[in-house]
């Protein structure tokens, strides 16, 4: 018969006809069970270990791994110029603003070119419609002047020249937004890239550290002296 007490120990009684042999038998079968129960918990403990040991192991190389790649694509793609990303973003911007007074200087020689005089109606609306034609920088394209009352229809020529000038300015920047727009595309994908990378860094990091707490904590457990059942009182005689 096996009785619990308030105290959580457990009072075991066997019968015998004879008291000396039940005793004897009674102790025996409960110093084995607490044998068992021993080796059960030391077995248990030491199972726990060596999967914790083997994960170890494995993240440890997924981490070394994980690192290697990120290091290895930071000196291929040159990750160091996804810092300049923002800076170069601020340049296309600068250029396409660039190019919208090209395009505004090209639609200005037009219409100045398609009046039939210079009359001061006619340079009032274009002055209104384009206000940048009394600078020096739009003078200087076509050899105006600085008083707008003296101007005179530049020759065919003066016109055609200013405009190829104009246009091949339109073209180069064209040209540099395009490299600049096709370098953002491909830095912004290298830094998804990256980041992807650094994130799976993260997270083996993180595994390694909560496995190397488990694995401490557990060591110290299976190296704790003692039982954690005891043969408190063995059975009279």
């Amino acid at each position: 018969r096996i009785e619990e007490t308030d105290g959580g120990l457990l009072n075991v009684y066997f019968k015998h006809s004879l008291p000396t042999r039940s005793a004897e038998i009674l102790n025996l079968a409960i110093d084995e069970a607490i044998n068992q129960i021993d080796f059960e918990k030391k077995e248990a403990a030491r199972v726990r270990l060596n999967y914790l040991k083997g994960e170890l192991m494995r993240i440890q190389e997924e981490l070394e791994a994980a690192v290697d790649a990120m290091q290895k694509y930071a000196v291929q793609y040159n990750v160091g110029s996804i810092q300049d990303l923002a800076s170069s973003s601020l340049r296309t911007d600068s250029l396409r603003d660039e190019l919208k007074v090209l395009s505004d200087t090209l639609s200005a020689i037009d219409h100045l070119s398609s009046l039939d005089g210079f009359t001061s109606q006619n340079l009032s609306v274009a002055r209104t419609k384009y206000p940048f034609i009394g600078t020096l920088e739009f003078r200087s394209r076509l050899n105006l002047p600085a008083d707008i009352t003296s101007w005179t229809i530049p020759v065919d020529s003066a016109i055609e020249a200013a405009r190829s000038r104009v246009l091949r300015q339109m073209e180069d920047l064209k040209a540099l937004i395009a490299g600049f727009e096709a370098k953002a595309r491909n830095t912004a994908n290298e830094a998804k890239m990256y980041g992807e990378l650094q994130r799976n860094v993260t997270v083996q990091e993180t595994l390694y550290e909560v496995l190397i707490k488990q694995f401490e904590s557990q060591s110290l457990s299976a190296g704790l002296p003692g039982k954690s059942v005891e043969f408190f009182d063995p059975g009279i005689e």
